[in-house]
């Protein structure tokens, strides 16, 4: 019984929604798979190659658009290449 206790003391950590070393770039990642333009192109593409080939650079522009607005709303910036003084 006791071990059955410890065991369960060691793995119920293991279970928690989230880590506190996730890092901004990986949550934006996958918040960028929810954007509304992202998805509506990637609906667009289910099942019809043509479109992928079409449009795969424009659907991979989005997502990376996607990441930037979230990297950028979460270090408080808006990002770029700041001009030299």
């Amino acid at each position: 019984m006791r071990n059955a206790i410890f065991l369960l003391a060691l793995l119920l950590p293991a279970c928690a929604t989230g880590t506190r070393t996730e890092l901004a770039s990986d949550r934006c990642t996958r918040q960028a798979d929810d954007d509304p333009a992202y998805k509506a192109d990637l609906a667009k593409s289910a099942g019809n190659l043509d479109y992928q080939w079409q449009f795969g650079g424009r659907m991979q522009a989005e997502r990376e658009a996607a990441i930037s607005r979230c990297l950028g709303g979460v270090n408080g910036h808006r990002g770029g290449v700041e001009r030299a003084r």
